[in-house]
């Protein structure tokens, strides 16, 4: 599918700072060594990530506070992992050295808003596919013969209103933010850069690679297909909205905590 330029409207908007910020560049084209380094930036803020996680887990289990089951990865209490999501923040840091040291201002990695309200509509509506989406998805995974059978990984049963409260608040705030940041507002918009004039379907292609790369860093090879899709529908969401994260973040973080719900209700 043929869409038009997602700067197109931001460049229009040169009397505004919240869009486009007269005298800023934008990105227009990138080759093959600044996609490289676009990934390189990637595993950056994943592994900035996986540092902070590290150093905020390993003194709270010396000190017995956190209980981690290395056979299910299960983490006790649950409050921890809502604790830990907040290291997702470092996922925004290489994006944001990546257009300061450019000069290019934040709506080019889809820091802005096109239109707010429908932007969050657009996200609810989409969350909700999506959850419908991974339970299919993940369900016919199952249904494969030898897939292993879904453990209960690092999810408590008996979790408090407080617990669902705040593991919905981080996900809207945090995770679902971050991670489209990373990989739809950075990533897959500097794909669709540089496909862009040697792929008819360039739009198509910056979907998939970045929706694998997504699915891939999450670690879980049952649940790689499952995550491949959902990215899709989140690279197509960011494609529509022209680039602003907002409705992503917003499917993303529903979704993320839809999936919460239905694991809690589970006979």
């Amino acid at each position: 599918m043929v869409m038009e330029d997602p700067d197109r409207y931001a460049m229009t908007q040169t009397v505004t700072i919240d869009i486009f910020v007269p005298g800023k560049l934008l990105e227009r084209h990138v080759s093959r060594g600044q996609v490289l380094r676009v990934v390189g930036y990637v595993l950056l803020g994943l592994g900035l990530m996986v540092l902070i996680s590290a150093l905020m887990l390993v003194p709270l289990i010396a000190m017995g506070v956190v209980h981690v089951n290395l056979r299910t990865g299960q983490v006790e209490p649950f409050s921890v992992l809502i604790l830990l999501s907040a290291s997702e923040l470092a996922l925004i840091v290489p994006p944001l050295w990546y257009v300061k040291k450019r000069g290019l201002p934040a709506a080019s990695i889809g820091i802005k808003k096109i239109s707010l309200p429908s932007d969050i509509l657009y996200g609810l509506g989409l969350g909700l596919v999506m959850f419908l989406a991974n339970v299919a998805v993940s369900w016919a995974v199952d249904m494969i013969p030898g897939v292993p059978e879904p453990g209960s990984g690092s999810l408590s049963r008996t979790l408090s209103i407080w617990d669902v409260a705040g593991w919905a608040l981080v996900m809207f705030v945090i995770v679902g933010p971050a991670e489209e940041v990373l990989f739809r507002g950075f990533l897959q918009r500097r794909l669709e850069m540089y496909f862009f004039g040697h792929r008819t379907r360039y739009g198509a292609m910056a979907i998939a690679i970045a929706s694998l790369i997504f699915a891939a860093t999450h670690l879980d090879i049952i649940g790689l297909p499952t995550r491949f899709v959902l990215g899709a529908f989140l690279g197509f969401a960011a494609r529509r909205r022209r680039y602003s994260v907002v409705a992503p973040s917003v499917a993303h973080g529903l979704n993320n905590t839809l999936v919460l719900l239905f694991y809690l209700l589970l006979p």
